[in-house]
């Protein structure tokens, strides 16, 4: 959440009819006081949904903007803070495209470079046979059908399975629905010791 804040200028108030200091120091807007229009407020949210969903490097560029800010005037804890901030957000905004990415597929059959033969459901793997083996029967899979349900542990093993997915010798031979992922990478920062700031980059998560 405070990564978000660090990169858009949501409002963080809940206060209603009057302005708050977040606004007053120029971090953020605030809808309750009326210094901001209905359709500009929804221009922010609609940049910040966008953000997370398609290309996030609005969203970094304002967080690299703050940090470097901050090594400017020596405040080099705060800068760490904030960049640690944008790896938990970058972490977290991979995991989703890669889970949603997984259940638009649906059903995937892919096999992996030592010819192990795997099918993945919606994220989850559903079965494997080894190189050469019978795969079993499995019931019939709609693609359409979201996840009544996902825990952190369907998020963890779809992740696991998103990295077996992107390794180097994996063949997908088979996709129910759509697999794909935003093609832009969701960038990492790093603090180049005392002196500034850079990004990372090749970081985030896979094409």
């Amino acid at each position: 959440m405070h990564a978000l804040w660090d990169g858009s200028q949501i409002r963080r108030c809940t206060t209603k009819g009057r302005g708050c200091g977040f606004a007053q120091l120029g971090v953020a807007v605030c809808p309750h006081d009326g210094s901001v229009s209905e359709a500009d407020y929804h221009t922010i949210v609609q940049e910040l949904i966008d953000a997370v969903d398609r290309d996030a490097r609005p969203l970094y560029d304002h967080v690299l903007s703050r940090v470097a800010t901050l090594v400017d005037h020596h405040r080099f804890e705060d800068a760490a803070l904030v960049r640690d901030r944008w790896d938990s957000l970058s972490r977290a905004i991979t995991s989703r495209r890669a889970r949603k990415s997984l259940e638009a597929a649906g059903r995937i059959d892919a096999v992996g470079p030592d010819g192990v033969r795997v099918v993945i459901d919606r994220g989850r793997l559903v079965a494997a046979s080894p190189a050469g083996g019978q795969m079993p029967l499995l019931p019939l899979s709609d693609s359409t059908e979201t996840l009544s349900t996902v825990t952190m542990a369907d998020i963890e093993e779809a992740m696991l399975v998103w990295q077996w997915l992107s390794g180097e010798g994996v063949q997908v031979v088979d996709v129910a629905g759509t697999l794909a992922c935003p093609p832009v990478r969701v960038p990492t920062l790093a603090i180049a010791g005392r002196r500034g700031v850079a990004p990372t980059p090749n970081g985030g998560d896979g094409d």
